[in-house]
């Protein structure tokens, strides 16, 4: 899949959504540090947003190896972090592929941004064979980009729903570069998500 010259303008409103909260946040106490509980407030959203920070950096920048512990680690910057638990099932500890840590994140939001009232995000990630990521909550349904992109719907009808549909064709451009392709499996039962996988 081509890259499209739209992407860099769609990845800089995305990062600017995703750390506009903690930003305001920030901002909005910084002259109350004085008193206690916005000091801890403020201390807390330094910490979110340095979180989500080193996963925006991992997720959209150029890919780099890391360890599949650092996988989750980075997931708790995510803005569903909150409601959403992250569990990594399948790696043995160890380096990933540069481009393989990334898919791996990416799907991770991705599933995320599925459980729209929280729940757990599954990743099964074993380095030799066909990764799986599910979401497992209430309501939980993957999105209309993914599904219209798995269908063999475009990269430029993907692009034009905007910044807040990026994710589903971001994962298709990070998996092509690492080499796998998104697909998805039959749900284990008639009311599951079913797994997104990425062989």
């Amino acid at each position: 899949m081509t890259p499209d010259p739209r992407l860099p303008e769609l990845v800089a409103a995305r990062l600017t959504h995703d750390l506009g909260s903690p930003i305001s946040t920030v901002v909005a106490l910084q002259s109350q540090a004085a008193d206690p509980s916005a000091a801890s407030i403020l201390r807390d959203t330094v910490e979110e947003l340095s979180l989500r920070l080193r996963l925006l950096s991992a997720a959209f920048g150029p890919p780099d190896e890391m360890e599949a512990d650092a996988v989750r680690e980075l997931l708790r910057g995510a803005s569903m972090a909150h409601r959403v638990r992250f569990v990594l099932e399948g790696p043995a500890p160890g380096p990933l592929p540069p481009a393989a840590g990334r898919l791996l994140l990416v799907a991770g939001l991705l599933a995320g941004e599925a459980l729209p009232r929280g729940g757990t995000v599954h990743l099964a990630a074993d380095p030799g064979a066909t990764w799986a990521v599910w979401p497992e909550g209430r309501d939980a349904a993957w999105s209309r980009t993914l599904l219209e992109l798995l269908a063999g719907g475009t990269l430029d009808a993907a692009l034009a729903q905007g910044p807040r549909h990026l994710l589903a064709p971001w994962l298709f451009c990070v998996a092509e570069a690492a080499g796998r392709r998104p697909a998805l499996a039959h749900a284990p039962e008639a009311t599951a998500t079913p797994p997104l996988l990425l062989g």
